[in-house]
């Protein structure tokens, strides 16, 4: 079961995709299918955009998005299954369409082409579910867009729980929590310039407005796209997965009995999703 010619990079200043022949245990074995991709990224085949024939818009694609520490990399692989649908866990692609989009560069025209790539049928004639990282949420609403049949789950968690998340990280990781706060708040409904914020913000004043950021993202592709996105909080995902992952699948369009869908989970509850030898 193959993915040929699966787009791993992305050169937005060249406009050149790079592409690579990727089975299906790749992703499974793959923290996300960035620079972490358990594949060799230069071995990939580079090409120019323009020469590459137009992809053809998927008719059961999926997307998940979420906001950041909320669970979505287990959520992702419960819902990953070799014969119905592919998890795609954070697509370097979209990080580098994020990136380029930062940098002010227009990614009108490559977004489109490049999630709906992305989101082709696999060899078997299994979907795709495509999770981006949480950095791309900026684009969500332009790639909801591009894929007008896909059916869009969104993750996110309370204030509370992102907070004590946040205080869980290591330090390497709080460190760039004012890097995500910038990335998020450009071009941001929530207009950062209007709030009543500390003179000297601490920690958790910055991840608060970091969260505030990521739900307004969810919350304009809401107003844009009415009644296309189911939205789960996190809570309900660890409290009550089983009826969590069978209804999230429904919405998919991947009806899931309850006894799978427990099958499913059994391997992923008490392991952390994103080095299953740990225990969480």
């Amino acid at each position: 079961m193959v993915f040929r010619d699966f787009p791993v990079d992305y050169d937005a200043r060249h406009d050149l995709v790079h592409e690579l022949r990727l089975d299906v245990a790749t992703v499974e074995q793959s923290v996300f299918l960035d620079n972490r991709i358990a594949a060799d990224l230069a071995a990939a085949t580079v090409v120019p955009r323009s020469a590459m024939a137009p992809a053809a818009v998927p008719s059961r694609a999926a997307i998940l998005l979420h906001t950041s520490f909320c669970g979505s990399t287990l959520l992702a692989k419960a819902l990953h299954h070799r014969e119905r649908r592919v998890a795609l866990r954070e697509p370097l692609v979209l990080r580098r369409l994020a990136d380029a989009a930062h940098q002010g560069l227009s990614v009108d025209a490559a977004l489109p082409e490049l999630a709906r790539r992305l989101m082709q049928p696999w060899s078997n004639g299994a979907a795709a579910l495509v999770k981006p990282t949480h950095v791309a949420l900026p684009l969500a609403s332009a790639l909801l867009a591009s894929l007008p049949q896909a059916n869009v789950l969104a993750l996110t968690s309370s204030l509370e729980d992102f907070l004590l998340s946040n205080l869980r990280k290591p330090a390497e990781t709080q460190a760039r929590t004012g890097e995500l706060v910038t990335r998020q708040a450009r071009g941001n409904p929530l207009d950062v310039r209007r709030l009543a914020l500390p003179r000297e913000p601490d920690f958790l004043d910055i991840v608060a407005l970091q969260w505030s950021l990521q739900r307004e993202w969810l919350s304009l592709v809401q107003r844009r796209f009415p009644g296309r996105m189911k939205v789960v909080d996190a809570a309900l995902l660890y409290s009550r997965p089983v009826e969590t992952l069978v209804a999230s699948a429904a919405w998919l369009g991947d009806p899931l009995e309850a006894a799978d869908a427990a099958a499913r989970l059994q391997p992923l509850l008490g392991v952390h999703a994103k080095a299953p030898h740990l225990a969480y």
